[in-house]
């Protein structure tokens, strides 16, 4: 009765720390996710503050940087107005007119930054863009932080990828 009981004893340790390992993991993805996933949002009159108003958004990942230009992975229907994937044959992907303004910020950041069309390449076939964001082109202290790609998250392991929606609350 005596083993079993610290058998038993055992069991709940492990099983306990077990647990307390997992969670430091999620939040360890957690504050990788909070620091390099940015919101992408698509305003129509930007620079009036009186007509301004956001038509749509997505979001994005910071992949890499090279000095203060960041790379988000992003998806095409993002960044684009009309994006053909989901249409018939007869279709031309269309960027945004001049009057919308494609702007990158996230919870973090305490700026907004706008990009233009010639900093964003997309791949049709795969639903994929990736921007340019240059911070030298801003007088900020705003710092991105690229996800970790490799050690405990291996190229073939699944990845799973979840949006920013606008909905109530998300502004």
């Amino acid at each position: 009765m005596i083993i079993m009981k610290k058998l038993l004893c055992l069991l709940l340790i492990i099983f306990n720390f077990s647990s307390v390992l997992n969670a430091l993991e999620s939040f360890d993805i957690y504050q990788a996710l909070e620091k390099s996933t940015v919101r992408i949002t698509i305003w129509d009159e930007y620079d009036n503050d009186e007509d301004r108003s956001s038509l749509v958004g997505g979001s994005g990942i910071v992949i890499n940087r090279i000095d203060d230009k960041y790379f988000i992975l992003t998806n095409a229907h993002v960044v684009l107005e009309k994006y053909c994937l989901f249409y018939d044959e007869e279709c031309d992907d269309t960027w945004y007119d001049s009057t919308k303004t494609i702007v990158v910020d996230s919870v973090l950041s305490n700026y907004e930054y706008p990009v233009s069309n010639n900093n964003i390449v997309f791949w049709s076939e795969l639903d994929l863009a990736v921007i340019m964001l240059d911070l030298s082109l801003y007088e900020t202290t705003d710092i991105f932080q690229s996800i970790p790609i490799g050690g405990i998250w291996h190229p073939l392991m699944p990845v799973y990828g979840a949006g920013f929606p606008i909905v109530l609350g998300n502004n």
